[in-house]
């Protein structure tokens, strides 16, 4: 019944019952979802011949007390603070920084003056600061902004291809106040949350499906590629099904869809032979499996596990030297933890890690909100990517590639971003029991 809100009884009836409820957020929701009762009712006894005002004044009658209905209604939507997300956080950040002053107690002699402990703190502490900020915020609204995210996003990967530091091979990084900022990996994140809100995977048909995957997958996938960011563009690829996935129509059609993930790694092995860095890729990839030539392609590797084999149940001590240990603030921060303090460190650290990702799993697997539920998802597969891979590379189980720590490791961007995107989980599992759209 159209135009239901305009009535006075009604409006009265809503907002006593957006009287009892304390949280702002919800009250738009629930007064539709009341006056959508309320209609129903309304038509219903038009429909048995009573007249219209006396149908809607009934109606409300019919619904019960306000105030009560305003009292159940705070209790079913009132917000949800999971904290041990919060506290696992915390735990992860601590265990960094404990590790920064490890790592400077050894890099001191090698890098004289720089402050490594100082701006890791800036970074947690504008982390922190983002993540509060993000969960404060209602995560809905960005869901009408994922076209602007994706310009913003692809934007950002052109300016760095044309302006960037080129570093290691790869532009991705440009120098602000001092600091090396990630902006592929600031790209990512755009896209991730942008892929999130796009129009779910079911209702594409065939030409729907070509102007996704042409768009939003092979478009970034190529730009990645351009700049040699190709770990940046399989952690986006691999976000990317993960939302087709939770979209999709069936398995068929998912299979259907995935097919177009076969360009895009055709444009990878064709970009990487023409600038001659196909066999040295595989190689990175592979030479953990044969550990065939530890002095080149499998240094790290072999490096790695003969560190933690020598590191023994309690370690080395507090900032012990692992001179042929590379990277050992970033990459190599699991490995150099373990040689320092121990197995039982690296087993406490595993265990920190996969309470992490199990207790977010069983979060996400408790939202209901479509666009929410995708994002929740997406960030977390690209988080227990980077955890997981970090602490197997370490251990041999996976290639040396230069994956470090989510929330552990030095990273100023990472960092920021990492915190951010957990964040964007707070405030979507906070957000769990607000009504959803639909409702509306």
């Amino acid at each position: 019944m159209k135009g239901i809100g305009h009535y006075d009884e009604v409006r009265q009836f809503t907002r006593a019952v957006s009287g009892e409820i304390k949280w702002k957020e919800p009250r738009a929701a629930i007064r539709a979802e009341l006056e959508s009762h309320i209609g129903e009712i309304a038509g219903e006894l038009i429909q048995e011949g009573m007249e219209q005002n006396d149908a809607v004044r009934q109606a409300v009658l019919r619904m019960g007390d306000p105030v009560e209905i305003g009292k159940r209604m705070q209790s079913v939507h009132k917000p949800t603070t999971d904290w041990g997300l919060p506290g696992l956080l915390a735990l992860l950040l601590g265990i960094g920084i404990f590790a920064m002053f490890a790592v400077q107690g050894v890099i001191q002699d090698r890098m004289p003056g720089y402050d490594l402990v100082g701006r890791h703190l800036v970074s947690v502490v504008a982390g922190v600061g983002a993540a509060l900020l993000l969960w404060r915020m209602n995560y809905r609204k960005i869901s009408g902004y994922s076209n602007a995210l994706f310009m913003t996003g692809i934007g950002t990967i052109i300016f760095v291809n044309l302006f960037g530091l080129e570093l290691n091979g790869t532009k991705r990084y440009i120098e602000f106040l001092g600091f090396t900022v990630d902006m592929m990996s600031a790209a990512l994140f755009f896209l991730l949350v942008s892929a999130s809100g796009m129009k779910p995977a079911k209702e594409w048909g065939t030409v729907e499906s070509i102007k996704q995957l042409a768009l939003r997958l092979m478009l970034p996938e190529i730009l990645f590629l351009m700049a040699h960011a190709h770990l940046v563009g399989f952690y986006y690829a691999v976000g990317f099904f993960i939302i087709v996935w939770l979209t999709r129509k069936s398995m068929l059609h998912f299979i259907l869809q995935t097919v177009g993930v076969i360009i895009p790694v055709f444009i990878y092995f064709m970009h990487t032979s023409v600038f001659g860095r196909s066999d040295y890729i595989v190689q990175r990839l592979t030479g953990f499996i044969r550990m065939d030539d530890p002095q080149n392609s499998d240094y790290y590797t072999y490096v790695s596990i003969e560190t933690i084999r020598n590191a023994g149940w309690w370690g080395q001590g507090y900032a012990a030297s692992a001179n042929m240990l590379p990277y050992i603030h970033t990459e190599s921060l699991f490995t150099f933890m373990i040689y320092s303090f121990g197995w039982s460190l690296g087993l406490f650290i595993s265990g920190a890690v996969f309470a992490f990702i199990i207790y977010v799993s069983r979060l996400v697997m408790k939202i209901r909100e479509p666009f929410g539920k995708r994002l929740a998802a997406s960030i977390l597969g690209l988080l227990s990517i980077q955890f997981i891979w970090s602490v197997f590379m370490c251990i041999g189980w996976a290639p040396f590639v230069g994956v470090s720590l989510p929330f552990v490791s030095y990273g100023n961007t990472l960092i920021i971003l990492h915190c951010a995107a957990a964040g964007l989980i707070f405030s979507v599992t906070r957000r769990r029991r607000l009504p959803l759209p639909t409702a509306a």
